[in-house]
C-alpha cells in the first residue's frame, strides 16, 4: 500500500463520491476507482458498496478508515513539525503537460500535499496560451522547443494490449497479418498516442482500422478486456491501468519508442518551488 492510495481512500470515504475526490486531487475519476479496487484486492474485502454511479462506505470500509485516518493524521503532524524547522515554501508554478499527464497529475497531487502554499496551474493544450506562459513543459520531441533546456523523463515502448481471453494472449508477439485483421481502440486528442499508431501502420504497410475513439484512458482497457478491439499503448506509463483481463504483446520485428521530456525556458530562472517540483517529477518518472 502506498501513502497516496491511502489518501485517496480516506478522502473517498469522507465524501463517498469518487468524482469529487478525483477533482480535489486533480486526477481522472478512473484513478480513484482503480486505487480503491486495488486496495480491496489487497485486503480481500469490499470497502464500498456500489449502487450504479454512487458508492457508500460499508462496515469494512468504516473500520479501515478509522485506522488509516489516524495514521495519515500522524504523518501530517510529522510533516508540519518538519516544516516548522525548515520554513514554508510558496510561489507559483505554471505547467503544460502535452504528454504523460498521469505522471504529471500524480506529481501535482503529491507536491500540493507537501507544499500547500505553492499555487499550481496545469494546462493540457496550447489553445489559449503560448509556450512562454509556462514555467515547465512536459512533451515529446518538439521542434518548437529547440531553444529550451530539456531533460529526458521517460523512454517508453509501445505494445499491443489484447484481451486475456483472446487467442493472441498465448502468443509471444503479434504479426503484421494479425494486426491487419483487427480493429483498434485509441485515445481522442492525444498526439503522441495516435502518432504511434500511425507510425505502426506506416512501418508495417497497412492502415489501422479504428473501432472506438475514447476520451478516458480507463475505458480503452475496459473495451479491450471485453474483446471489442485491441490497442497500441505505452507500456510503462500505462502499466498501472492494466488488469488481469488483458495482456501486453510486442509487435514482431518492430519497436516504437516514445521519449518524454521536461522542458524549461533557459531565460527564466527556476524558483525554489519549481526546482523541488522538477526533482519530484524526475523521481516519479524514473520509478516507472
Amino acid at each position: 500500500m502506498e501513502l497516496l492510495q491511502l489518501r485517496y481512500f480516506c478522502r473517498a470515504a469522507e465524501t463517498q463520491n469518487f468524482t469529487k475526490t478525483a477533482a480535489e486531487f486533480l486526477v481522472p475519476v478512473s484513478n480513484i476507482s482503480q486505487t480503491i479496487r486495488k486496495l480491496e484486492s489487497e485486503l480481500d474485502v469490499k470497502l464500498f458498496d456500489r449502487h450504479g454511479n454512487s458508492v457508500t462506505l460499508n462496515k469494512n470500509g468504516a473500520l479501515f478508515y478509522s485506522y488509516v485516518s489516524k495514521a495519515i493524521a500522524s504523518i501530517e503532524e510529522a510533516r508540519l513539525a518538519i516544516k516548522e524547522r525548515t520554513g514554508d515554501m510558496s510561489g507559483k508554478i505554471n505547467i503544460l503537460a502535452l504528454a504523460n499527464r498521469d505522471v504529471v497529475s500524480q506529481c501535482l497531487s503529491l507536491f500540493h500535499q507537501l507544499y500547500p502554499h505553492v499555487e499550481l496551474t496545469l494546462e493540457t493544450s496550447l489553445e489559449k496560451k503560448g509556450f512562454h506562459s509556462f514555467d515547465l513543459i512536459v512533451s515529446g520531441e518538439d521542434n518548437r522547443l529547440n531553444e529550451y533546456q530539456k531533460t529526458l523523463l521517460l523512454d517508453d515502448t509501445f505494445m499491443i494490449v489484447v484481451s486475456s481471453k483472446s487467442a493472441y494472449a498465448h502468443q509471444q508477439a503479434m504479426t503484421k497479418e494479425q494486426l491487419e485483421k483487427e480493429e483498434f481502440i485509441t485515445l481522442a486528442k492525444s498526439i503522441s498516442f495516435n502518432s504511434a499508431l500511425q507510425r505502426l501502420g506506416e512501418q508495417l504497410g497497412f492502415s489501422p482500422a479504428l473501432m472506438i475513439v475514447c476520451e478516458d484512458p480507463y475505458y480503452i482497457i475496459k473495451y479491450v478486456e471485453v474483446g471489442l478491439g485491441i490497442a497500441y499503448i505505452p507500456s510503462k506509463t500505462w502499466k498501472n491501468r492494466l488488469t488481469p483481463g488483458v495482456k501486453l504483446l510486442p509487435v514482431a520485428g518492430l519497436s516504437i519508442q516514445r521519449q518524454t521530456y521536461l522542458y524549461h525556458n533557459p531565460r527564466v530562472t527556476h524558483s525554489e518551488a519549481s526546482k523541488h517540483f522538477v526533482k519530484m517529477l524526475i523521481n516519479l518518472s524514473s520509478g516507472m
